[in-house]
């Protein structure tokens, strides 16, 4: 059994990294907006 405390700790760790993984997607595509619009 895995005490709820720690289960909790996993599911914030979890949410940070999803958050970040989005925010980064997010940064990747505008600058592939900006290459793009700047080359046309």
């Amino acid at each position: 059994m895995v005490p709820p405390s720690f289960q909790r700790l996993i599911f914030e760790v979890d949410t940070i990294k999803s958050g970040l993984g989005q925010e980064m997607n997010g940064r990747l595509h505008s600058k592939q907006e900006m290459a793009y619009m700047n080359g046309q």
